[in-house]
């Protein structure tokens, strides 16, 4: 579609953006530093097309907002242009009010003007008549508009710029109207100096919960933010853990910050404690660029020490329907990761439709329905969208994109980086022959001591094969006519706007504890080493999406409930006899207890039929069995 390739082409040069932008060079002087409601670490993406004719952009700043102007100058300003092909005149202006005198208005030339598509670079404009002083400290309520003005032909090729996520009040200003919501913050930056910018400050992140294993080297990712004028290149911290202070170390950046409000991410290293439990950790940053602080700054978090590693699998729930333009890219990513990750990616699509229309025939109305996929739906926008562990909300195939090339499996690596605090398996075993219920047991081990089980499980009946014919089960194929690079994609070229043969894949036909989990599933206190087992009969005598009760799967979920984040995850096939997911590390089972039906105890079943197994009845289709 020609809407389509219009929009891959786009994201293309936002990307080519990014790439320009890492190696683009900033100035600034001598105690000065960019600063604004946004920096280059926010992202920048094309928003609203600026039309022919006036076009005035601009911010406002005071002193809650801009507490580094306070006091201060400012003697330069910073925009970014997409296109500058467009543009017949430029100035730059301040003023206490849009319409009011302005304190500054400095034309600029179109041979100055520098942009992204041509030039790689933002246009840098010096104010002529020096520093304009700004919000001063005698005034807490003052404020100042900042902003930039484009005269624009008639058929311009120009965006406004602006970051990648929604901005906050007065971030962005067009033509008068407060666009902050829609257009995030406006990619403009002051050159600022005064006494609220020192040489060398910054702040600290919140951390939240960091893990490591025990009685080694672990690792945290600290993020810095550049508060300073002086480029900032490195760091010097110390860490404690239960208040007793290690060894100071120094991290140094890739690329020094210049930049005002500009984040960094570091690793914080330090010898980690003995026991597996949850301890106390501190990170202080004690100088910087190798100079002591004045006002040293600190960050505190709870730091779950682990008896060993786990293995980590990551869940992607991906939001999906038949009657959806674009759904088949869902398709083609979870395929693509299932090729990178293998049994470490497990894929869950829930079917979703308007009950209104009717249009897809694997709705789970009760998954549909959950507080959990309004509130994702309501980040997300539509279909297609997915997310990954319940924290990484995006798009299954262009990840933070919606269009574009293949990205996701990124996200799913980072997800995978993060160390689970538990191993986990999942046999799923018919509980007689009529197979219309599956009964699931899950054992959970955990790697740490804690009183506090903020846990709890999920489970999710898949079926794969599934097929049928008409309407509901032809699959809407937006992308007929693709003719991008990606050949994930160009599998679905020339197909037809409707694939009428469809095999659908990992649909969820049964969710139990959706939301939150299920209750008692997971209990206090928690003891590293002692796994916890779960047991779950999930009636299926009346479903009727499942149409071959040989592919069905339960996928096991383990997640945090303090923010529904998903831990770690197990997945299952149904079958006659125990169906144990394959983790190396699986969490040991109890010898079993078999006995058959007229109570007397047995070493392997003879003949096959049903037995008592750990006082559940269970159907070995085999004899001679060993337990």
């Amino acid at each position: 579609m020609k809407t389509l390739r219009q929009m891959e082409r786009r994201t293309t040069m936002t990307l080519l953006t990014a790439l320009l932008l890492t190696a683009h060079t900033l100035t600034a002087t001598a105690g000065s530093a960019w600063w604004g409601l946004w920096n280059t670490g926010m992202g920048l993406v094309q928003r609203s097309p600026l039309y022919g004719g006036s076009n005035n952009l601009y911010v406002r700043l005071t002193a809650q907002n801009s507490r580094q102007l306070v006091g201060g100058e400012v003697s330069g300003l910073r925009f970014y242009l997409s296109d500058k092909t467009a543009v017949k005149a430029a100035r730059v202006w301040m003023a206490a009010t849009p319409t009011g005198e302005p304190l500054l208005s400095q034309d600029v030339g179109t041979d100055q003007l520098r942009d992204l598509l041509h030039d790689g670079q933002p246009t840098e404009v010096r104010f002529s008549g020096g520093p304009v002083a700004v919000l001063p400290a005698t005034s807490p309520y003052a404020s100042i508009y900042v902003g930039y003005e484009l005269t624009l032909a008639d058929s311009p090729t120009t965006y406004l710029m602006a970051g990648s996520g929604k901005g906050g009040p007065y971030s962005n200003f067009y033509n008068g109207i407060d666009a902050a919501e829609s257009y995030g913050a406006l990619a403009l930056q002051v050159l600022a100096s005064g006494p609220a910018i020192p040489d060398r400050s910054v702040t600290l992140l919140p951390m939240g919960e960091q893990t490591a294993v025990a009685r080694g080297e672990g690792e945290s990712l600290l993020t810095i933010v550049n508060q300073g004028s002086e480029p900032l290149a490195s760091i010097t911290y110390r860490v404690s853990i239960d208040g007793v202070e290690q060894p100071e170390r120094t991290a140094t950046l890739a690329e020094p910050l210049t930049e005002i409000g500009r984040e960094a991410t570091l690793p914080a290293g330090y010898a980690t404690p003995a026991e597996a439990a949850v301890h106390g950790l501190g990170v202080t940053v004690t100088a910087i660029n190798s100079q002591p602080t004045e006002q040293p700054e600190a960050v505190q978090a709870a730091l779950i020490a682990l008896s060993r590693e786990a293995v980590k699998r990551t869940v992607m729930e991906e939001f999906t329907g038949t009657w959806c333009l674009n759904c088949v890219r869902g398709f083609a990513g979870i395929g693509l990761l299932e090729q990178q990750f293998g049994d470490r990616f497990i894929a869950i699509a829930m079917h979703s439709d308007d009950p209104a229309y009717d249009r897809d025939p694997m709705v789970v109305s009760h998954y549909r329905n959950s507080t959990f996929y309004k509130n994702k739906i309501s980040i997300l926008g539509g279909l297609p969208s997915c997310t990954i562990d319940r924290w990484i909300d995006c798009d299954p195939y262009c990840g933070y994109q919606k269009t574009g090339s293949f990205q996701t499996d990124a996200l799913v690596s980072e997800a995978l980086s993060r160390k689970a605090v538990a191993d986990m398996s999942v046999t799923a075993t018919w509980t007689d022959d009529s197979r219309t219920a599956v009964a699931c047991d899950v054992a959970t081990d955990f790697l740490y001591s804690t009183d506090d089980a903020h846990y709890s499980l999920i489970l999710v009946l898949t079926a794969d094969g599934l097929t049928g014919e008409g309407s509901r089960w032809s699959q809407n194929n937006g992308y007929n006519d693709y003719d991008g690079p990606d050949e994930a994609l160009l599998v679905y070229a020339g197909k037809g706007y409707y694939l009428t043969d469809m095999v659908y894949n990992h649909v969820a036909v049964d969710i139990v504890g959706v939301n939150s989990g299920i209750e008692g599933s997971i209990a206090a206190p928690i003891t590293a080493g002692q796994p916890q087992r779960f047991a779950y009969t999930l009636d299926i005598s009346g479903n009727t999406i499942i149409q071959d009760r040989q592919q069905l799967s339960v996928v096991a979920m383990l997640i945090d409930t303090r923010n529904g984040s998903v831990v770690n995850a197990a997945k299952a096939h149904v079958g006659d006899l125990t169906a144990i997911s394959d983790a190396p590390t699986a969490a040991p089972r109890s010898p079993r207890q078999v006995y058959d039906l007229q109570g007397r105890h047995v070493a392997a079943p003879q003949p096959k039929g049903i037995y008592i197994v750990n006082g559940r009845k269970a159907l070995f289709s085999r004899t001679g069995t060993d337990f």
